[in-house]
């Protein structure tokens, strides 16, 4: 007997589940599709324990009989498709037939149906993929789909899942995609008992958009003008110049109703903002893409989330044109080309180097040795002025031991044996120390950001960072990923000093951040802070999660404005010599380069 053999039917729903099932938020995308393809106009979603207790889905759809509704739980029973030639045209949003026999197989499931015409509806019970029940039913019309117990009868799916938290975030964000893509439907959405979003129907894209993020999130948007090109129809929101995210997370796309991942349309909006966004930024966008079924094939992608274009170039160019379009009417946009105009004027344009001109920054600056235990002379200071203070006895501690490099070494031993003079700086980020040797170039953001993580880490240590308490706590919207990761991670970022709660369904309260950052943007610091966070997967289980938050925050407090007095920079280089690690910032790079005098000899060909 040979070792190939037929998988029976269960075991081949529990694979296919593999692909379909890939978290609750699947099941639920999967559901509500359904509910869509039915015509349904309200949509009721309910979920306990992440999804991971019970799913409950609810719509007022067109219903199944009796022998559709036990089709339904059969690989690949579909209304949608009867001819190979139906997938050149499809215009539903499922298709395969795979969705429900996969969820029923992992997990205790129950439908419930019945058409309007009919006098009886049915409801039929299945138990890891093994019907149990098939009996009438006197429920209201439409389609009610149960899912208990997910994964009970494969456990090892269930340790790859995320926290509550974060699956919940999924699944919230899955609802979010559907309701903006359905504007005309009613949804509303429990989570543990708890209603957390109802949606009335509305024929206004913008109605709908506020109603999911806010009136703030929609202030930030621009709307285009509809365009048809290229066979291509596309309309919707773009967000304002200045503004975006390190990832896509707040791109929304739509291709004939069905949320996409694409690059065919996000390549093109980063083309067209890149001189608008920082390097590595996406702008936010919510487009709806309009085409024959024939030039897309939604069938590339387990879990339809990626599509294939006939004339990717085409649809390229209309995004591209939609983009320009709309930024070209905007009149924030000319604002920033104005002012960006303005700053590059010849009269406006900065020093390359400029000297500093203090008499106290130009006497000899004897930067304290920086020996195996710490810095042990000051600074002679100009004639009549005042010397920096040492640190007190209580602050002085022992130096870590640590290899270092040819470099670090270098620098090492022309500071702790020579008279240094701070001589200038270089657009405004970078100080000039001159000496016998040669000199020393030092990254003044670099060495801040050194300064700032060592203090958070000391902080820490005694129990909590130095926070400011804000006198008017500050609310702000933002997407269910992000709200998932905060609730998650409350008690890290008290103790880095950001004290946040969570302030109703897509909104946090913030009461308090840490001492070094600034007031002014409390919005954009949370959200470049939780973007650095979230690409680095740092949760509250990590071991190294306290010290990635401090790093965040002092990267962050770092990019506010460096000191220009005289005074501040000799300041901020004695503390950062003060550091167990001076060397470099906590992203690895240097902080001081050293040019020795014998190495600008031999580069401009001096004699010796």
């Amino acid at each position: 007997m040979g070792d190939i053999r037929i998988l029976k039917d269960i075991v081949a729903s529990q694979v296919a589940a593999g692909e379909v099932v890939e978290r609750p938020a699947s099941i639920v995308k999967e559901l509500v599709e359904n509910s869509l393809d039915a015509k349904a106009t309200r949509i009721t979603v309910e979920f306990f324990q992440a999804g991971i207790a019970l799913i409950r889905i609810s719509d007022d759809g067109v219903g199944m009989d009796r022998e559709d509704a036990l089709l339904s739980l059969e690989r690949h029973a579909t209304s949608k498709l009867s001819t190979a030639r139906d997938l050149e045209s499809i215009s539903t949003l499922g298709f395969r037939g795979e969705a429900i026999p996969s969820i029923a197989s992992v997990s205790k499931f129950r439908i419930v149906t019945r058409r309007r015409e009919a006098a009886a509806g049915t409801e039929v019970l299945v138990n890891g993929g093994r019907i149990e029940a098939v009996r009438e039913s006197g429920e209201a019309y439409g389609t009610r789909v149960e899912v208990r117990s997910l994964f009970f009868n494969v456990p090892a799916r269930r340790k790859f899942l995320r926290g509550p938290q974060t699956e919940a975030g999924h699944i919230i964000h899955q609802l979010h995609r559907l309701a903006m893509a359905n504007p005309d439907v009613a949804f509303i959405a429990l989570r543990e008992g708890k209603k957390f979003l109802q949606l009335a129907p509305t024929k206004n894209l913008a109605v709908r958009v506020r109603d999911l993020f806010g009136l703030d999130w929609i202030g930030r948007l621009i709307e285009g003008e509809s365009l048809e090109m290229n066979g291509l129809r596309i309309r919707g929101f773009l967000s304002q110049p200045g503004r975006g995210r390190a990832d896509r997370s707040e791109q929304f796309i739509f291709v004939n109703g069905r949320p996409v991942v694409t690059s065919a349309v996000s390549g093109p909006l980063r083309e067209v903002y890149h001189t608008l966004l920082p390097k590595g930024y996406h702008p936010g966008a919510i487009l709806f893409l309009e085409m024959e079924p024939a030039l897309v094939d939604c069938n590339v992608h387990p879990a339809k989330r990626e599509v294939r274009f006939r004339e990717p170039t085409a649809i390229a160019e209309t995004v591209r044109h939609f983009a320009q379009q709309a930024l070209a009417k905007n009149r924030s946009s000319v604002l920033i080309t104005e002012t960006r105009e303005a700053s590059l004027t010849p009269s406006a344009q900065p020093q390359l180097v400029e000297p500093i001109k203090s008499s106290v920054v130009r006497n000899p600056l004897q930067i304290a040795t920086l020996t195996q235990t710490q810095m042990v002379s000051n600074a002679v200071a100009a004639k009549g002025a005042a010397p920096l203070p040492m640190p007190s006895s209580p602050e002085r501690r022992k130096e870590p031991q640590i290899f270092l490099s040819t470099e670090q070494m270098e620098i090492k031993n022309l500071l702790d044996s020579r008279e240094i003079v701070v001589i200038g700086k270089i657009a405004a980020r970078f100080a000039i120390l001159e000496g016998h040797f040669g000199m020393v170039v030092v990254d003044l953001r670099a060495a801040r950001e050194r300064i700032l993580l060592e203090r958070l880490l000391r902080e820490m240590k005694q129990g909590q960072a130095n926070a400011q308490v804000l006198l008017l706590p500050v609310i702000i919207d933002l997407p269910p990923r992000d709200i998932a990761w905060i609730t998650e991670n409350i008690e890290l970022l008290e103790r880095v000093g950001i004290s946040i709660e969570c302030f109703g369904g897509a909104s946090v309260k913030v009461e308090a951040i840490p001492a070094s950052l600034d007031q002014a943007n409390i919005e954009q610091l949370l959200v470049r802070l939780i973007e650095d966070l979230t690409r680095g997967g740092i949760r509250s289980g990590n071991r190294m999660a306290e010290e990635a938050i401090a790093r965040s925050v002092a990267r962050l407090a770092s990019a506010e404005a460096l000191p220009t007095e005289p005074e501040r920079i000799e300041a901020l280089i004695l503390e950062l010599l003060r550091c167990e690690l001076p060397y470099s910032c906590p992203m690895g790079k240097a902080t001081m380069i050293p040019i020795p005098l014998s190495e600008l000899k031999k580069r401009f060909g001096c004699d010796p």
